[in-house]
């Protein structure tokens, strides 16, 4: 199955010039290949509610291009999926780290999850601070985000 991940501003979220955001795979603790995804922001503005933050499978950089002088909507590009491997008895984690926002409980109160498949099928589009999510915080900026079962039920469905 190809899957991607999407990061979603839940909240309206200040970047700043040289801010990233970092998105990696594990299944039974090896990344997943083509999986990861990186970040940078160039400029300064917001990312407003529903808006994309960051995104799986591709290396992005964002300058002022694609607004009007900074002003104005924006959002990062689209996932790009990757092939998960079905693993029966692998544990999936998804590892965020960010420079945006240091702290756990700001950063699932500003974000959400959104999986997808391919054709930009939507599998689950979730709030971080949602109970069902277990997310901790590995280090200050470095989260880490339990998947297995909402993969599994998620994939099973399609």
């Amino acid at each position: 199955m190809k899957v991607g991940v999407e990061i979603i501003a839940e909240t309206a979220v200040q970047i700043y010039p040289h801010s990233c955001f970092k998105i990696d795979l594990t299944g039974n603790h090896q990344l997943i290949q083509g999986f990861s995804g990186f970040d940078k922001y160039a400029f300064s503005g917001f990312v407003l509610r529903n808006k994309r933050v960051a995104a799986s499978g591709r290396v992005a950089e964002y300058g002022f291009r694609g607004t009007l002088f900074g002003l104005g909507s924006w959002e990062a590009e689209e996932a790009k999926v990757a092939v998960i491997p079905e693993l029966l008895s692998a544990r999936f984690r998804l590892l965020l780290s960010t420079d945006l926002i240091p702290d756990r409980d700001s950063f699932i109160a500003s974000f959400g999850l959104r999986l997808i498949a391919a054709g930009r099928r939507i599998l689950l589009d979730i709030p971080l601070c949602c109970p069902v999510l277990e997310v901790m915080e590995t280090a200050p900026g470095r989260y880490s985000v339990e998947l297995t079962e909402l993969l599994r039920e998620r994939l099973e469905k399609w």
